[in-house]
């Protein structure tokens, strides 16, 4: 197959670089670069007829590995805070801004028609009961679970919702303290912002590994 290639190369360039002559000047040689081009040919179609029951097999498998080829899903970005911690931001398409200490992390997320701040912060020599009598009054419990995790010793997820944001905070125990976590949405809650509390878990799951 590849030696026919070339040939067939060959003579177009032949052709292209005799254009202006006489054809007799150029007949032998036309005659037997074509020869050798159809001699080839005929040789490569047997390959490929012979090769076809393979052929055939093989693009069926590649077609099958494509479509069950498993969705990657939203490509996540990795963003490090000046604790040092890390953690996979969502895949949002508005701009990231981390801060904080060793004790707390902070991502600000600005968008064109909202933004939204998650602050993670580790407490000692407390309770999350002790946390929950600094709520607002009118705090009250989230419906639903709290997405990712399972595994945490939640003791309280409450929401508060004011003229200018909505506010939902979360309480993990540990064993001397624990860990507060508050996801604040403006101007309202939008729908687009529920893959914070995703984030607000791993946050939270950060700060617990160190």
């Amino acid at each position: 197959m590849k030696k026919y290639c070339a040939e067939v190369t060959g003579l177009v360039d032949f052709l292209k670089a005799n254009a202006a002559a006489p054809y007799k000047s150029v007949e032998r040689e036309l005659d037997t670069r074509d020869n050798s081009v159809r001699k080839l040919r005929k040789e490569s179609k047997k390959t490929i007829d012979a090769l076809q029951p393979i052929t055939r097999r093989w693009i069926g498998r590649i077609a099958q590995a494509q479509t069950q080829r498993p969705d990657p899903g939203p490509r996540t970005t990795p963003g490090k805070f000046p604790s040092g911690r890390t953690v996979e931001l969502p895949p949002l398409g508005g701009q990231w801004k981390l801060s904080g200490e060793k004790q707390n992390d902070n991502a600000e997320y600005i968008d064109k028609a909202w933004s939204a701040n998650v602050f993670v912060r580790t407490f000692t020599a407390a309770t999350c009961e002790q946390q929950q009598r600094t709520l607002p009054a009118d705090a009250k419990p989230v419906a639903g679970p709290l997405p990712g995790a399972d595994g945490l010793d939640i003791a309280w997820y409450v929401g508060a919702r004011t003229a200018k944001s909505t506010i939902e905070t979360v309480c993990v125990r540990g064993d001397n303290g624990g860990w507060l976590a508050i996801l604040e949405v403006k101007p309202a809650w939008t729908d687009a912002a529920a893959p914070l509390r995703a984030l607000a878990v791993r946050m939270i799951s950060a700060q617990r590994a160190r």
